[in-house]
């Protein structure tokens, strides 16, 4: 009797070892191609163009002003893009009288500030983003019979977000969501503020949800809280020097010098400018 090393393998053991073979081969190759298809579907999370986070807690930083300030122009009656003059600055809708800048930081009881800002400006002023972000939504309003959007940022690309920088009152909408934004990028236009009004008006907002932006009470925050620290003290010298302005024009020193307006807006012993 012959010993299995002296013969070698017998037939059916050999196409035993040769099927096993073929298997390891064939699983390792279908593991690889597994594999490259993976990496060539999957998103590069390093990319932060193509891939967008399911949720942000990071808080806006603001650079700039949503429109124009500049020096008061006494022929034009503007600074900037922010009207000045008293013949303007009367609603033909309300028919009540208006201020080139309203509703910032004012105080509203121990709980709540009212926590926006509107500029009154020229027809159709451009607005520009005041801070780099991602667009959540541009979403149509009705206002005064006339048809306007709110466009709502996010500080980063993200899904849902618990803070954002809100855009009130613009027409001809120059983004869409999903865009990425820098600061200083146009966005839009003013919208008109009545359908024969000779004036515009641009909201700024930075709201903070409970949870996310598709869940939470919103609740409104001082926008001058969240200006980025190099930018704070020409954002701050811009505000002041507008409302100086038409305190000055309008011989009314009275208009802003409460407090809250001094300091920008929200409590005064939160802020230190």
């Amino acid at each position: 009797m012959t010993a299995r090393g002296e013969r070698g393998f017998l037939p059916i053991e050999t196409i035993i070892f040769v099927l096993v073979i073929g298997l390891v081969v064939l699983a390792a190759f279908v593991m690889f191609f597994k594999q490259s298809k993976n990496n060539a579907t999957m998103p590069d999370d390093t990319n932060t163009e193509q891939t967008a986070k399911n949720y942000t807690t990071a808080k806006p930083q603001l650079k700039q002003w949503p429109v124009v300030i500049d020096e008061f122009n006494l022929s034009t009656q503007q600074a900037g893009d922010v009207y000045l003059r008293d013949e303007v600055l009367i609603s033909e809708v309300s028919g009540e009288s208006e201020l080139p800048v309203t509703e910032f930081g004012r105080e509203r009881g121990k709980k709540g500030i009212s926590m926006a800002v509107e500029f009154l400006t020229r027809r159709e002023a451009p607005v520009y983003s005041a801070s780099d972000g991602y667009v959540l939504a541009v979403t149509p309003v009705k206002n005064n019979g006339l048809e306007e959007f709110s466009v709502q940022v996010a500080p980063e690309k993200a899904q849902t977000t618990q803070w954002t920088t809100v855009y009130q009152h613009l027409a001809k909408v120059e983004v869409k969501a999903g865009d990425t934004l820098q600061s200083g990028q146009r966005i839009g236009a003013a919208a008109p503020y009545g359908a024969d009004a000779p004036f515009s008006r641009v909201g700024l907002q930075v709201v903070r949800y409970a949870v996310s932006n598709v869940q939470g009470t919103p609740e409104a925050q001082c926008p001058s809280r969240f200006m980025k620290s190099d930018a704070r003290q020409q954002m701050t010298a811009d505000f002041l020097l507008l409302t100086k302005a038409w305190e000055e024009q309008s011989s009314n020193g009275g208009a802003y010098n409460e407090p809250a307006w001094a300091r920008l807006g929200c409590v005064a012993d939160t802020l230190k400018l």
